[in-house]
This record gives structure tokens, sequence and C-alpha cells, in this order.
């Protein structure tokens, strides 16, 4: 199955996230079915849709949290499960010593420089929002390379963003750098 991309759909699937949380998670939902019943039980379409599905919702959480009771190690425990390639529910197990990415800049930075190599990262923090964009760096040395596994599509030429408002909770930058990386993430699962 191919899906059309175009780059104002990335941008308004942030929108959505912050604008109607709930609504947001639906479309997630309604996507990780559609996603399983397209796999016709294949296991590495369904591992794909479980995938995406998992990175959508913790994008979804970081943009806007459904509630301040969701403990920032939990995030942070469920990125780096992603970060290994697995799913969310492949791995009911205890981590031990999962890096504060939700909290701190250099964790967070450092998840984007581990799940995906060769991409740019520009970050920053003003008096209102945290803001980021990742994206392929074609120019850079793994540039042929992320030629063949990011092609340029509209999408991934422009990169994925992310602000979030000081206003929604501490952090916004870190969560900002990891919402942008979570789409990025995401992208080559929706795409094929």
């Amino acid at each position: 199955m191919n899906v059309v991309a175009f780059p104002a759909i990335e941008q308004y699937r942030a929108l959505l996230a912050r604008g109607n949380p709930e609504t947001a998670r639906g479309a997630a939902n309604d996507d990780l079915f559609v996603g399983l019943a397209l796999s016709g039980g294949e296991a590495a379409a369904t591992a794909r849709a479980c995938r995406a599905s998992d990175l959508r919702r913790v994008e979804i959480e970081l943009v806007a949290p459904a509630s301040d009771e969701t403990a920032a190690f939990v995030l942070d425990a469920v990125l780096e499960v992603l970060a290994h390639g697995g799913c969310i529910r492949d791995s009911a197990t205890a981590l031990r010593d999962v890096p504060p990415y939700t909290t701190s800049l250099d964790a967070a930075r450092a998840f984007v420089a581990r799940t995906l190599p060769g991409f740019f990262l520009v970050s920053g923090s003003c008096a209102r929002f945290g803001h980021a964009s990742v994206g392929p760096d074609y120019g850079g040395p793994d540039g042929e390379r992320l030629l063949r596994e990011w092609p340029r599509d509209g999408v991934a030429e422009v990169g994925w963003h992310e602000e979030l408002p000081h206003a929604d909770g501490p952090h916004r930058e870190p969560c900002a750098i990891l919402a942008a990386a979570g789409r990025a993430l995401a992208y080559p699962n929706e795409r094929t």
C-alpha cells in the first residue's frame, strides 16, 4: 500500500493534537484499526501498524498530556522501548536506567541522534514556546544513505516541526524535540 504524503497534512496533525487531543487520540485508534485490517495478518505489516500507533500516541501525549498525572518517567520508558525498534505491547518488562528524555535537553537530543542518525536537529526556547525541527540532513556525511532511506517526497525534505507553549508545563523544549522526532520515526511506517 502506498500513501500519498502532503507536507501540510503533517503540520495539521500536530495542530489537531494540540487543539483537540481527544479527537487526535481517536484518530490514532482508527489508524491502528485500519493498519491492522490492511496488514492481512502479515507479521511485518502488523508490527508497522502497531509501531506507528505507539509513536503517534507518544507524540500526542508529549504535545497535549491527558493529565498532569502522567509521570515523565513513564513516557521516558516508552520512548526507550520505541528507540530500540520495539512496540509498547512487546515490552511489558521493567526498564532500568532509562534516560530522562522528557525532562533533559541533552537526553532528548541524544534520543534523536540515536534513533535518527544523520538528521539535523534545531531547537530552542523563548519566553512563550519550546520549539524543535528535525529532518534528514541530505547535505551531511550521511546524505547518500538518507536519500535512499528518506527520499525527497515533500515531507521528509521539509522535516518535522513542533512548537509547544510554556504555559502547558515545564520542559517544553525537550518535549518539542521528542514530538517532532516521534512524527519523523512514524513517517516510514505510514509511507509504506
